[in-house]
């Protein structure tokens, strides 16, 4: 378990990985609607908030989030993580362990 801006999340919980994988559906089905310059304009005002952004495919979709402009809050458990998050442009950290 650890403490999160919002309360206490347990990583033993199995609803929390099927909540992050359907988070990760509805934005891999939402960006091919986007047009183009529709996409600069909401970018400029949309932020997203990625937990387990240190590892795995949390990591890929914080990095891809941020190289596509969006302002992305990262949570990770572990110190090295959270620093390695902190030097992505575009990525902010919730908060540190």
């Amino acid at each position: 378990m650890y403490r999160t801006p919002i309360g206490i999340v347990s990583m033993n919980n199995p609803f929390n990985a099927v909540l992050s994988f359907a988070v990760f559906l509805a934005l891999a089905a939402a960006a091919p609607t986007i047009s183009g310059a529709q996409a600069a304009a909401a970018k400029q005002q949309q932020a997203v908030l990625v937990t387990g952004a240190g590892t795995g495919i949390g990591r890929k979709i914080t990095e891809r989030l941020a190289a596509d402009g969006y302002f992305v809050y990262a949570g990770a458990r572990k110190d090295e993580e959270l620093k390695a998050l902190d030097t992505i442009k575009n990525v902010r950290l919730c908060a540190s362990m």
